[in-house]
């Protein structure tokens, strides 16, 4: 008699699916996996979460990778040509394209329909040419955030951006100039500290950058347009896109951040700055002793100020070295994120919470390995 809990989940999994919802499907077919032994709940879940990887700009890869492990355990316990079929393609959005080609190979081995052999090989062929392009573009691209809008709007531009852009970055490849550009604009928009004044929230500092790739200028009305979210003012392909990549990454069109986060944002930039200042040796210790106790005052969770203490204590008793401090402050900068994030999520659906926290990190002018030590924590 087949098992309850399996056959509910089941069912649970095939409407979810059927609704487009990747991530619940996807949920339901794994925890199907514990109650049966049946290889086509490990397909169902494995193409559920493929489907969500190609769906969503955020833990893309993680549920690629899930669909990945899922599939291959499949792969070995069936000869269903439709399942190798998707474990390939897995492999080809993983940048796996040598594994993805053998796999390929032994369908179109089992195909019998020329036609669908031949339309195989080419997606394998323009996928590996993507492949490399991409690969070419994302050495110019530093921040995990900014590449998944290179991800999202490389398919988007219109042929006269691109244009645009390969007579101002002078390459053959088209995506190596949009990454170019997007560096450029990330630095002129993004971190810029006069920019930041004006517009608070690192949403709406995407959206200027986005605005400005798509249309070329910006200008004080346009920064308005922006603060104030009229985006009905835009023009409509402008808008269009602005909204697809809000949706995409998931954030709200009224995005306010609460007043906390912006003190949160503060704290954590002012940790940022100081660690920078003590790496130049542009502070002496009586200056360091009052921004540590300032920093002390402001920090939200225990183990950030029992840290500050004993730093405090340290340099009180004693002269440690300017790396013993970096690194004490780098830990205190890395919980001190994580717990931003936190807090975060008491306002926001997980979703949202995770790409606005995402935006945050990005715009702040800190060491790209802080920011990986911090999402690795989430």
């Amino acid at each position: 008699m087949p098992n309850i809990n399996a056959n509910v989940l089941r069912i649970a999994g095939d409407v979810f699916y059927a609704n487009g919802d990747y991530e619940q499907s996807a949920l339901a077919y794994e925890e199907c996996v514990n109650y049966s032994e049946n290889p086509n709940d490990l397909v169902k879940a494995g193409i559920a979460y493929y489907k969500l990887g190609l769906k969503t700009g955020l833990n893309r890869i993680s549920y690629l990778k899930r669909a990945k492990d899922l599939l291959e355990k499949a792969v070995s316990l069936t000869e269903n040509v439709s399942v190798r079929y998707y474990y390939a393609l897995t492999l080809i959005e993983l940048g796996e394209a040598k594994e993805a080609v053998e796999n390929l190979s032994l369908i179109i081995d089992s195909i019998e329909d020329s036609a669908v052999a031949s339309t195989i090989e080419s997606y394998v062929f323009l996928s590996q040419l993507s492949l490399e392009a991409d690969r070419e573009a994302y050495q110019y691209i530093d921040d995990p955030f900014l590449i998944s809008l290179y991800d999202f709007i490389k398919t988007r531009l219109p042929d006269e951006v691109f244009n645009r852009l390969k007579e101002k970055h002078n390459s053959d490849n088209k995506y190596v100039n949009l990454a170019k550009e997007l560096n450029q604009l990330y630095s002129r928009f993004v971190i810029n500290p006069e920019i930041k004044g004006v517009l608070k929230s690192p949403v709406e500092r995407y959206i200027l950058l986005l605005y400005v790739l798509l249309r070329g200028e910006e200008s004080e009305d346009t920064i308005k347009l922006i603060k104030n979210r009229d985006f009905k003012k835009m023009p409509p392909y402008t808008r269009t896109i602005i909204k697809a990549f809000m949706d995409y990454m998931g954030f709200k069109e009224k995005e306010e951040l609460p007043y906390f986060t912006q003190k949160d944002i503060e704290m954590a930039e002012r940790i940022a700055n100081l660690i920078k200042k003590i790496k130049r040796r542009e502070v002496k210790s009586d200056a360091l002793l009052r921004e540590l106790k300032i920093i002390k005052t402001n920090l939200i969770d225990e183990k950030g100020v029992k840290n500050c203490e004993n730093l405090i204590k340290e340099l009180n008793e004693s002269v440690p070295s300017s790396d013993e401090i970096v690194n004490s402050l780098k830990r205190i900068l890395i919980k001190h994120l994580i717990n931003t994030y936190v807090r975060i999520t008491a306002f926001y659906e997980q979703k949202s919470s995770l790409s606005l926290f995402k935006s945050i990190l990005s715009s702040l002018n800190i060491e790209d390995k802080i920011k990986m030590d911090v999402l690795s924590k989430l």
